[in-house]
């Protein structure tokens, strides 16, 4: 209907079924979908119609109300003998409205008018073809065909003089294709893996808490403690690699100190001991995801060992007669490599193992263990 409002040119021809009139136009069914057709586009653009007859419609019992069997065996003996050997003195129907069909290559259908209406039950043509016509419009044809098996066949031969060229061009061509597409693939890739790595660490600040594990050396001859503590500290980033950590921790353990080497007929064998470090230095991050990071970091400080607490009264002081460290402070300093998980871009779990070194006792204890908890960063840089 667009195309008839504004006098569009034609379209190919697309046949369609019309299942029902009325006064106002017709009904067709297009593309699964029902349209309505006015009387003035039926007239404009309908070339051709017929319907089918159902055989009882010949009877005068089968036929429908108001079907004339007159006029439809007058139309059948017409168009029988219009596309029979009679075709030359076969005249059309006219049913009040002619038309001319638009030009066609071959003229199957003898240039003939057209005669349709929306109360014909069919369509005839006649007239007398045009050989004519039809033989320049053939020749036209052959002619344009020859033209064009000769130029493809040129082409063929040149692009066949050198197979070895045409062959390495194929290949390359799709080569380099793929190569620019896998190319710029990787790098939004690599955009987006940038950002989501800058959203999660690029904070200045990250608070952690947590708990540790130690195993502890409490004496020179004692054998080693299984220590436990809590731990907290906070890092202030100076970008999303480098920062520094302040750190403190507390160890409570017990030592087994109930051996030969202790005083005679001692009632301690268990004694609990503890030690409490505040620890500062660098962290980095030299490994960054988007989901996790892995870090190095180096710590020193002092901490306080208490090994006498739990000695009583008679033994206040005296942690060394049964072989533990004296009371006091000293330094220490770790190692660890902290690695964090991130539930969150600003929440992670981390998880850091630890090299603890101390000096009780005028002595060096090695100590390996680890630290875990939660992290929270915030403050954007």
């Amino acid at each position: 209907m667009t195309q008839f409002r504004h006098a569009a040119p034609r379209l190919p021809a697309h046949e369609v079924f019309v299942p029902k009139y009325d006064a106002n136009g017709f009904t067709c069914i297009t593309w699964g979908q029902q349209k309505t057709m006015t009387l003035a586009f039926w007239k404009k653009y309908c070339d051709e119609a017929h319907t089918l007859l159902g055989q009882n419609w010949h009877t005068v019992k089968g036929s429908p109300a108001g079907f004339d069997q007159s006029i439809c065996r007058l139309i059948w003996r017409q168009s029988s003998s219009a596309f029979g050997a009679n075709r030359a003195s076969a005249r059309p129907i006219r049913c009040g409205l002619a038309r001319k069909l638009p030009p066609r290559w071959f003229n199957t259908l003898w240039g003939s008018p057209v005669r349709t209406s929306w109360l014909c039950a069919s369509v005839l043509r006649g007239g007398n073809p045009i050989p004519m016509s039809s033989f320049r419009r053939l020749a036209l044809l052959l002619a344009l065909g020859f033209a064009a098996v000769a130029t493809a066949l040129a082409q063929s031969s040149t692009s066949s003089s050198n197979p070895a060229a045409a062959s390495t061009d194929t290949a390359q061509a799709p080569t380099q294709g793929q190569i620019s597409v896998q190319a710029r693939i990787r790098a939004r890739r690599a955009q987006r893996r940038a950002a989501a790595i800058h959203e999660a660490f690029d904070h200045r600040y990250e608070v952690y808490t947590g708990m540790a594990y130690l195993r502890f050396t409490p004496g020179s001859t004692l054998e080693r403690a299984h220590e436990y503590a809590w731990d907290t500290g906070v890092t202030r980033y100076f970008d999303e690699r480098l920062g520094v950590t302040v750190d403190g921790r507390g160890y409570y353990g017990t030592a087994y100190v109930g051996s030969f080497t202790n005083v005679s007929g001692n009632e301690i064998t268990n004694p609990a001991i503890s030690e409490y470090a505040v620890l500062a230095g660098p962290v980095y991050r030299f490994y960054l995801q988007p989901k996790f990071s892995v870090s190095g970091r180096v710590m020193g400080g002092f901490i306080h060992g208490k090994f006498s607490g739990d000695m009583g009264t008679n033994y206040s002081g005296q942690s060394t007669l049964f072989g533990l460290w004296p009371d006091g402070n000293t330094f220490a300093a770790s190692a660890s490599i902290p690695v964090e998980y991130n539930l969150t871009p600003r929440v992670s779990v981390r998880v850091a193992p630890e090299y603890f070194l101390t000096g009780f006792g005028s002595t060096q204890q090695n100590s390996l263990g680890f630290t875990t908890g939660l992290a929270i960063r915030f403050g954007k840089q």
